[in-house]
């Protein structure tokens, strides 16, 4: 799931909040392709050690879209905060 509006041909970049990430990072937990999709700004370590950086989809609570279950002070990255911001279909498009 694609959020962010990166170059996806840039590597080095988290695909979804657009942070730095290093090689090392990208070949231990990036997809086959040693790209990561998520990161350290916008995930949770649990999360990207089962799979979350090489674009798994997870059981377990996403700290964008649930940003109340962490009360750890995860900060989503304002980036993704822009493009994420929604009443979640609520509204019914009123």
């Amino acid at each position: 799931m694609m959020r962010f509006g990166c170059d996806m041909s840039d590597k080095t970049k988290c695909r979804m909040c657009g942070s730095h990430v290093t090689p090392q990072f990208r070949r231990t937990h990036g997809d086959e392709n040693q790209v990561a999709h998520r990161c350290i700004e916008c995930d949770t370590d649990e999360r990207l050690g089962e799979g979350g950086a090489a674009g798994q989809e997870l059981e377990k609570a996403d700290p964008i879209d649930e940003p109340e279950r962490f009360n750890c002070g995860f900060d989503v990255p304002a980036p993704v905060q822009e493009v994420v911001a929604t009443d979640r279909g609520e509204s019914n498009g009123e």
